[in-house]
């Protein structure tokens, strides 16, 4: 079964990418088309930048050089000196920008630019417990709980963070587009 599920998941990143590539015959008409594509690969920067050219560039926050990206990205994406970086999706998912949607059910940063980070965060919430109280017995009077004495942490328990079930992939930008194919 283990066997499986990793073809699986190379069919699906064959697929996509060959996709993707044979769209790029109808955005001959605009120079730019396909600059910003993220793709999502098992290859390691080097094996995917031989295979599909230097127009890629892995997701890092690397500096952007002059490619025609930059006259797509974010002004926040620019330091104090005028230089543009490339988010940094190490370790990070990918989260939909919610294009106008405001909703209990979207991202609560309603006004965010794309590229833009999220950190780590727990949702406010409560919890309930029943405190310490007095009844009476034969015995007299007792607490369910001690509520005096020093005060005790619960045990610790997961690891060093909450997330879901996730596979290891590397995100790749399409950051400029020297194969024109159809351009001449």
């Amino acid at each position: 079964m283990r066997y499986v599920f990793y073809a699986t998941i190379i069919l699906a990143s064959i697929t996509f990418s060959s996709n993707s590539l044979a769209n790029d015959v109808t955005q001959c008409a605009q120079p730019d088309a396909g600059i910003g594509e993220i793709v999502g690969s098992l290859l390691k920067k080097s094996d995917f930048q031989n295979l599909y050219g230097p127009d890629w560039e892995l997701l890092d926050g690397g500096k952007v050089g002059q490619v025609e990206m930059l006259a797509y990205l974010a002004p926040q994406l620019q330091d104090d000196e005028g230089n543009s970086f490339l988010p940094d999706a190490r370790g990070k998912f990918l989260r939909m920008n919610n294009n106008g949607l405001q909703s209990d059910k979207a991202d609560p940063d309603v006004n965010r630019f794309l590229g833009s980070e999220q950190m780590d965060e727990l949702q406010k919430h409560t919890h309930q417990y029943q405190p310490p109280r007095h009844y009476n017995s034969g015995a007299g009077s007792h607490r369910r709980a001690k509520a005096d004495g020093a005060k005790q942490a619960t045990s610790e328990v997961g690891g060093d963070e909450t997330r879901p079930k996730n596979i290891s992939v590397n995100f790749f930008v399409r950051v400029s587009k020297t194969d024109r194919g159809c351009n001449g």
